[in-house]
């Protein structure tokens, strides 16, 4: 068998691919190519596996996509070591160690104790981590409303299966682009939570569901009502012929008692609860703070600043603070479950345990997260460009849980669209990067780099589904500071696409690289090349502020002005 150099190539950057050393900025995305005979790729810490990017049609090369090392603050700024173990198709693995790029989160504080001392981050990466807050918030909050509708929605919870949910695709879109108001301040799991759960948790935690239970304790022997086995057996080992001398000097015995206690499953679910919205009602006004900087008020902040103090109080001043924390995974008894009370909390504990554990995944992949919003927002402007009539009515099915940050299932179907600006009627195919050498095996010279896109973006003979005579890669990048690096990235890229638009090519081949723009700014779009074959688009994180300008770059496609 070879060795792991042998079989590997260095892990290859998109910056490396795409910008070289020219590009100051970095491009979020690592990948690894491997041969034909590779069959999986899993990362020893984190433990996960390497999801399969695309297999080469020409000669089989596989390249699989490797996350990001999430760090804290600027004392780790360094790349982060750890190894992978390389499966082949013979059932033989070999190890090699890969340095993953770094990717900042901000540090999330609890209660309303003051941090200022704490905080080590510099402004560069707490913007970073910002942008990547909100984009994964934003995100996980749709994912959610499609799993768990608001009780004020007209949306009935959409069928399951196989730990799917199942929606059409302009259902999925509406939810997305959701707007109740104009509140600058973004909506969030948290602002509905202290929507509806502020005065339950007041109750709760006033008047908690107690019960009874029987313990054992030394009692004056007047006030002994009942003995158990354990109870007379401590009695006969007392010295003493009578009671009243085993009772000894202070007149006690070993006797049960009953008692009211506040410590249940369903008081435990309540204290994890509070101390989880105070995680994130904490996280929430952090990524507000710019409002109050620019004194501006906002009815989403002020609400869940006044939750915030109240689980703070609530879990100091009563009994709920005391009892032990939760332990393991909280399961649904028959309080949880059918008590008036209790059972109105429980499924916003399961949508708010959900989603802060998606969120501790997620980061890791929050680059793929970013993909799948841009290939939603394609869609949403490829129905925008065919109109009301053409629209697709097939369904998404959308996990429950992320899968390598995507919950979009690859095996929702999404139909064919119509070119409108083609004579020929063209059919437009979009096909995932795993799905390309299946779909379209004619294809054997696509570059490389292009390769590992995350859309294709195909144009078919939609009756006789002749060879592909157009194709766009579309990749997404999440780097919150490649949009101050335009120029550099501009030349860097067209540069490295020159070879794309070569004429010898039996087929048109064009890039398009979509980043995200910075806080409240409109999309832009930069061609990288003289033929506009390769263009860099900066997207708003806003889902429908962002569908202009993909309808826009679409249509330069589909126009054919190159």
């Amino acid at each position: 068998m070879a060795t792991p150099a042998g079989i590997l190539n260095s892990p290859i950057h998109l910056q490396t691919l795409l910008a070289g050393g020219m590009c100051p900025g970095r491009l979020q995305r690592q990948f690894i190519r491997a041969s034909v005979d590779v069959e999986s790729i899993s990362l020893r810490f984190p433990p996960l596996f390497a999801p399969l990017v695309t297999i080469n049609p020409k000669n089989g090369e596989r390249i699989f996509e490797l996350p990001l090392a999430v760090v804290d603050s600027d004392d780790q700024v360094s790349a982060t070591e750890t190894e992978i173990d390389i499966t082949f198709n013979d059932g033989s693995i070999t190890t090699q160690v890969v340095d993953l790029i770094t990717a900042p989160r901000r540090i999330i504080f609890e209660g309303l104790q003051d941090t200022s001392s704490e905080v080590t981050t510099s402004k560069g990466i707490d913007n970073a981590s910002l942008a990547a807050s909100s984009m994964i918030d934003a995100h996980l909050e749709s994912i959610n409303e499609i799993h768990f509708p608001d009780r004020d929605s007209d949306r009935a919870r959409p069928p399951q299966a196989e730990g799917m949910s199942i929606i059409s695709w302009s259902q999925c879109r509406s939810i997305f682009s959701e707007h109740s108001d104009d509140d600058e301040a973004k909506m969030r799991l948290i602002v509905r939570i202290a929507t509806e759960c502020e005065q339950l948790v007041e109750d709760l935690c006033t008047r908690p569901h107690r019960i009874l239970r029987r313990i054992r304790r030394l009692e004056r022997v007047e006030r002994a009502q009942q003995l158990d086995s354990a109870c007379i057996r401590w009695l006969i080992r007392q010295p003493g012929r009578t009671l009243v001398e085993k009772a000894g000097p202070k007149r006690q015995v070993m006797s049960i008692i009953r008692t009211d206690s506040a410590d249940t499953p369903e008081n435990r679910v309540l204290r994890d609860f509070l101390e989880r919205c105070q995680r994130a009602a904490s996280q929430y006004l952090k990524e507000h703070e710019y409002l109050k900087r620019l004194k501006r008020r906002s009815n989403r902040v002020d609400l869940v600043h006044r939750f915030l103090l109240k689980a703070t109080r609530l879990l100091s001043t009563t009994e709920i603070g005391d009892i032990p924390r939760l332990a393991g995974l909280a399961q649904p008894n028959y309080v949880l479950q059918f008590d008036e009370r209790y059972s109105r909390l429980w499924p916003w504990y399961e949508r708010l345990r959900r989603h802060q554990t998606e969120l501790d995944n997620v980061w890791r992949w929050q680059h793929r997260l970013w993909a799948e919003r841009c290939i939603l927002t394609i869609f949403a402007a490829l129905d925008e460009i065919q109109g009301k009539e053409s629209r697709i009515n097939t369904r998404a099915f959308v996990r429950i849980e992320q899968d390598n940050g995507q919950f979009i299932d690859g095996r929702s179907p999404i139909g064919m669209w119509i070119d409108p600006r083609s004579p020929q009627r063209d059919g437009i195919l979009a096909i995932r990067g795993e799905s390309l050498p299946n779909i379209v095996p004619v294809i054997d010279d696509v570059p490389v780099h292009a390769l590992m896109s995350d859309l294709f973006i195909a144009k078919v003979d939609r009756f006789q589904r002749k060879p592909i005579r157009q194709l766009m890669a579309i990749s997404c990048c999440f780097d919150s500071e490649a949009w101050s690096h335009t120029e550099e990235l501009k030349s860097a890229i067209g540069h490295s696409d020159s070879t794309v638009g070569a004429e010898s090519s039996s087929f048109q081949m064009h890039r398009c690289i979509m980043i995200p723009a910075p806080a409240d700014s409109k999309y832009k779009i930069v061609f990288c090349d003289d033929k506009k074959r390769t263009a860099l688009v900066t997207l708003p994180i806003d889902f429908e502020s962002s569908i202009a300008g993909v309808t826009e770059i679409l249509k330069h496609w589909m126009g054919g002005h190159y």
